[in-house]
């Protein structure tokens, strides 16, 4: 009886592997929307400090950008790289005051053809993609952003009504960042569980007042059972039937 209290109870305490996370923010000038660092920032709270800035771009018919060894949230370096283009880099009313503001002002403009984004080599077998939206269009607390696809599947089912920027988002909700659906107003949204070590993110040109602007991107880790937690679980479970049968 003792043995079987102390498997259950070495199952129940099944141990994940650390779940970590790739966040890059697309900023527009690099002379004033460089973090500061040493604050949580984003939809899931990464210290400043470890988030990609797109600083290496070129402009010409299409904004391009490039990066290699992307860091985690722990600023160590991945396998991870990254590539962009879009019409243009933009801004809104966010401001620069803190690098929360400054994650939000800076954006993937969306003229045609639209907002186009890849990353390779991903290091996670199982992972769901956040874009963290934003806009200035016409200058309002909110818009209609156009769905996105992530690796070819839309991630919203259509459009949908989402805040500015984390300035609007606050004064609506207490919040800087609130998930957006079809039905929910937001500034992010969340995708179906990838498992494709390539990510490719596609934005639909501007229609209208529709937009298609994205203002950074975290790839989460979804965690998995160390192999010691799965045979402690199979021993918890071959307990439970030891036990039924005697009884």
């Amino acid at each position: 009886m003792k043995l079987q209290h102390t498997l259950m109870a070495l199952a129940a305490s099944t141990a994940f592997s650390h779940a970590v996370s790739i966040a890059i923010n697309f900023a527009e000038n690099d002379a004033n929307q460089g973090f500061a660092g040493g604050a949580n920032i984003g939809p899931t709270g990464i210290n400043s400090s470890n988030w990609n800035n797109t600083i290496n771009r070129s402009s010409g018919s299409l904004a391009t950008g490039t990066q290699n060894n992307l860091i985690d949230d722990t600023g160590a370096a991945t396998t991870a790289d990254l590539s962009w283009s879009s019409s243009n880099v933009y801004y809104n009313a966010d401001g620069t005051a803190n690098d929360e503001r400054k994650l939000a002002v800076g954006y993937l403009d969306d003229g045609a053809p639209g907002v186009s984004i890849t990353v390779t080599d991903i290091p996670y077998s199982k992972y769901v993609v956040l874009g963290l939206l934003a806009s200035d269009q016409a200058g309002g607390s909110t818009y209609i952003t156009r769905d996105f696809l992530v690796n070819g599947v839309n991630v919203l089912g259509g459009t949908a009504t989402a805040y500015n920027g984390v300035l609007t988002s606050w004064n609506a909700t207490g919040n800087n960042w609130n998930p957006v659906t079809t039905s929910t107003t937001g500034n992010y949204w969340t995708s179906a569980e990838q498992t494709s070590s390539t990510l490719t993110i596609t934005g639909l040109p501007r229609n209208g007042d529709e937009r298609g602007s994205i203002t950074g991107l975290i790839i989460q880790e979804v965690p998995v059972p160390e192999p010691s937690s799965t045979a402690l679980l199979g021993l918890g479970g071959l307990a439970l039937i030891l036990r039924r049968r005697k009884g």
